[in-house]
């Protein structure tokens, strides 16, 4: 009677498994094609990820609290959703390789750093160790840029740095967060890439 028993659970076990294994193909496969829908043009990182999670989460609403259970998926729980997610990733992996590749290409991209530009005239060279340039971009703000290493564009002002004063320049530059042992903390600074002197 116990070997019977045994074999019951065994067998029901087995059974809800592979209920759960179709449910969660069933929204991987959702999830792909919500995701494949989806027009990312312009929006930040943050936006695309509530975007993709949005995709997760309706399949998810549309099951009851059973089906739910059966998944092992607590609603309320950031680290049962994490969990979740993670087993769905790897079934769309297998489902539409095509768009999870989008989805890591697109990740990668928005951890490059990014560059900006300004354009003003240089209003001052200040520092020690390190240089400091000061910027007028015209609208009567003036903005402090590091200069940190090798400065595309900056070869001829290396040896007399005060020679920028009152030209006119195109900054590239990346915010980067700088350790101050002043502070003992990290403060986020514009750090320059590149200088264009526009005349």
């Amino acid at each position: 009677m116990k070997k019977i028993i045994l074999l019951f659970v065994l067998l029901f076990s087995g059974l809800s498994l592979m209920q759960a294994q179709e449910m969660l193909d069933e929204i991987a496969k959702q999830g792909c094609e919500c995701i494949g829908k989806l027009d990312l043009t312009g929006l930040s990182q943050d936006e695309k990820n509530m975007k993709f999670g949005l995709c997760l989460m309706e399949s998810l609403g549309s099951m009851d609290q059973a089906k739910l259970k059966e998944l092992d998926i607590d609603m309320t729980n950031q680290a049962s959703m994490q969990k979740f997610g993670e087993k769905v990733g790897m079934k769309m992996a297998v489902n539409c390789p095509d768009v999870m590749m989008k989805i890591a290409q697109m990740q990668s991209e928005s951890q490059l750093k990014t560059v900006s530009q300004i354009s003003g005239t240089v209003k001052g060279v200040s520092g020690q160790e390190l240089s400091y340039i000061q910027l007028d971009d015209g609208t009567g703000d003036v903005n402090s840029f590091l200069w940190l290493s090798k400065v595309d564009g900056a070869d001829d002002f290396v040896s007399n740095p005060q020679a920028m004063i009152g030209k006119k320049v195109k900054i590239s530059f990346e915010t980067m967060d700088i350790y101050s042992p002043k502070t003992k903390g990290y403060n986020s600074k514009k750090v320059i890439t590149s200088i264009e002197v526009i005349e």
